[in-house]
């Protein structure tokens, strides 16, 4: 007697829904137990400025991810952690530029943090000395870096101060990103000087005493004016002749004694 096709049809229908079913409640078995499961590792890697200084430890990262979760990462579990959140909460601190995490197959969690990059140090009489990178962001002051300190009359920062053409930090801004680009007067400057006028003076990190730059009109052409003085007056005059060289003046670079 022939068995009829649609019965044979029927079977293999249902042999392979009872497999797919059992794939599912395998996978979400799976899903549930690793879910539920703690995390193995964790490992956190911090990018470093070229002069390998941590404004941000990984002690500190810990620390802010544990209060965001309310407990330590060590006995944390896969189901109760927010990768976005996280990732988030570590952004929020101003010397984190990016944060990205992942939790492997394995649950071990990597954390991957590109700090802020500082160009110069704001002091701040009476109060907290802070960083500025080059977006212009403010960056709280930690790890002593090797970046020039501005000094003197600095206008109060602002997050809008970018905005506000009377604020001096934008002249402070402008300044220290041509000096952090340049390898040369990187090197040179140690200090900036601002004074009531808004005018700058740069104290060298050696030789000479000052370097006046006055306000910030025509500032391109003063910073040309000192990097050709010293590649080539400097040969001919020396290092230390002068206490002072001002350039303010049109075409022409002034040089000055203090009288002992």
């Amino acid at each position: 007697m022939r068995k009829k096709k649609g019965s044979k049809t029927s079977v293999h229908f249902g042999v392979k829904l009872a497999v797919a079913l059992a794939l599912m409640a395998f996978l979400s078995f799976a899903i549930i137990e690793r879910q539920a499961s703690h995390l193995q590792r964790v490992s956190i890697k911090i990018k470093t400025r070229d002069d390998n200084k941590y404004l941000i430890t990984k002690k500190e990262v810990r620390q802010l991810l544990a209060d965001q979760l309310g407990f330590d990462l060590s006995i944390a579990k896969v189901k109760q952690i927010d990768l976005y959140s996280l990732e988030k909460r570590l952004e929020s601190d101003d010397r984190v530029n990016r944060a990205e995490i992942f939790i492997d197959k394995r649950n071990r969690m990597t954390i991957g943090i590109i700090q802020n990059l500082p160009i110069v140090r704001v002091h701040v009489n009476g109060g907290d000395d802070y960083y500025l990178d080059a977006d212009g962001s403010k960056v709280s002051k930690t790890e002593e870096l090797r970046v020039p300190v501005v000094t003197g009359a600095v206008d109060k920062y602002r997050p809008d101060f970018k905005d506000r053409k009377e604020s001096n930090l934008n002249y402070v801004l402008t300044l220290s990103k041509m000096l952090y680009e340049d390898d040369f007067l990187n090197g040179l400057v140690g200090q900036v000087e601002i004074d009531e006028n808004d005018e700058i003076v740069l104290v060298p990190i050696m030789g000479r005493k000052k370097i006046n730059l006055g306000p910030q009109e025509g500032l391109d052409e003063k910073i040309y004016k000192l990097k050709k003085y010293y590649e080539k007056g400097i040969k001919n005059i020396g290092i230390d002749r002068f206490d002072l060289l001002d350039l303010q003046y049109d075409g022409q670079i002034v040089g000055s004694r203090t009288e002992s």
